[in-house]
């Protein structure tokens, strides 16, 4: 059974696909269907989820059901991913709406997922 999350959520892979959960994709409008990961302007700023008319990433259903929202933004992913060992496949953000900026969204708390064991002396 998969774990449901109520936290709005956004999974960003290594080959550049992206991944909204359901709390993120209710999150999202219906107005336009554009979003784009926009990278920090310095090192004190987040990345941000950019879902303003006209961003260069189509939004597209994914998911078992299709109740998912997803995109692909490999050249954001290459930047993402520049400064993390190859073992980090995934990153998880959590998705916060921006304070100034209407359909702009903040993304948090920086989680890169593992795909090797790692060994935990007990």
């Amino acid at each position: 059974m998969p774990l449901i999350q109520d936290v709005p959520m956004l999974t960003v892979y290594r080959n550049g696909y992206v991944n909204l959960n359901g709390e993120a994709t209710r999150l999202m409008h219906d107005r336009h269907r554009q979003a784009d990961l926009l990278p920090p302007v310095n090192a004190r700023h987040p990345w941000q989820l950019d879902r303003r008319a006209g961003a260069s990433c189509n939004l597209l259903k994914g998911g078992r059901d299709g109740s998912h929202l997803r995109f692909s933004a490999p050249y954001r992913a290459a930047e993402l991913f520049r400064q993390q060992p190859a073992s980090v496949k995934r990153i998880v953000f959590r998705i916060t709406p921006h304070t100034q900026f209407l359909d702009m969204y903040t993304l948090a708390a920086e989680l890169p997922l593992f795909t090797q064991k790692r060994n935990i002396a007990t």
